[in-house]
């Protein structure tokens, strides 16, 4: 852990990342960009340019997570599956420090979506292949998975709402508390939830997160060029799902749909959806781009179509 800038800097030069010219001649440029970790961005003129993570002491068990899924997804992933991915230049578990590829002019598919006149179906086809093989990057012997991922299982903690655990109730604002005694309220609820969780299967290694925030756009690059489109913070991933990761996909898509409605208490729902600037007709094409992308990479087309109960 860093207490300044300057502190990471000196550290970055012991390792050999910044030079002493970079410093000297005020080519270096560092940036804050925290979210939930704490994120710097290291500018540079000439050489590479860096995206350093620092974990704090509540999410260093996460921040070795994602170290070891990079190192994963790129040494026994498809040749293809690294343009998709950044690439990983180190991690330092004595400093709790991961140190990646910067996308440099990055834009995120939230933002890219909320543009006028975009070609959605041209970038849902390349999520769906980049997803697919991640997905198809571990085989098929479960044991070997877990031994090779070293990442561990994850599982949505969404599915446990309607039996919640103290950590979660801890954790939970006054509303969500509501929310869950709502579901509790609901015996056909709990019941679906219930056989969600039973269902979900350890098959490979998931994002876990897939929001659009978490895919992002080279603009210096077009949409047909490797290396365009990243998918990014994979501290969330584990053994998991591939479901989970296809549904959230199509999720980001009906989320933006359900968002542009234009609600009002003197318009009737059939009024509100006919007026939307955003029809779910316009956006239909861009899920089944995905959707076909995806299948036709996926080891795991069957599951999928069953478990979505499409063809």
């Amino acid at each position: 852990m860093f207490a300044s800038h300057r502190e990471l800097v000196a550290y970055l030069a012991r390792r050999g990342d910044v030079s002493e010219e970079d410093i000297v001649t005020g080519d270096l440029q560092v940036v804050d960009a925290s979210s939930r970790n704490r994120n710097t961005v290291v500018l540079k003129r000439n050489g590479p340019q860096f995206m350093v993570k620092m974990g704090t002491d509540r999410d260093h068990a996460s921040q070795a997570r994602e170290a070891h899924v990079y190192m994963l997804l790129h040494e026994h992933g498809d040749p293809h599956l690294s343009q998709y991915i950044p690439r990983l230049h180190a991690y330092d578990p004595d400093w709790d420090v991961l140190i990646l590829e910067l996308i440099p002019n990055a834009q995120t598919l939230s933002d890219y979506h909320l543009l006028p006149d975009r070609d959605i179906t041209t970038i849902a086809s390349t999520v769906g292949q980049a997803l697919a093989l991640v997905h198809n990057c571990i085989g098929c012997d479960p044991q070997r998975r877990l031994d090779d991922a070293d990442i561990g299982p994850v599982t949505p903690w969404v599915l446990t709402l309607h039996r919640p655990n103290l950590s979660l109730l801890t954790a939970a604002s006054n509303a969500n508390v509501m929310f869950m005694q709502r579901i509790q309220e609901s015996q056909r609820l709990c019941a679906a939830l219930e056989g969600l969780r039973r269902s979900w299967r350890y098959e490979c290694v998931i994002h876990h997160d897939l929001k659009w925030d978490n895919c992002i756009r080279n603009l210096t690059l077009r949409e047909t060029d490797r290396d365009h489109l990243k998918i990014i913070d994979w501290e969330l991933a584990g053994l998991g799902d591939p479901a989970w990761d296809v549904g959230t996909m199509v999720a980001n898509y009906l989320s933006l749909w359900l968002l542009s409605l234009p609600l009002s208490k003197h318009a009737s729902i059939d009024q509100v959806v006919e007026y939307t600037p955003r029809p779910l007709k316009t956006l239909q094409p861009a899920i089944r781009s995905f959707l076909q992308a995806y299948l036709r990479e996926s080891t795991f087309r069957r599951s999928i179509q069953r478990t979505f109960n499409f063809g």
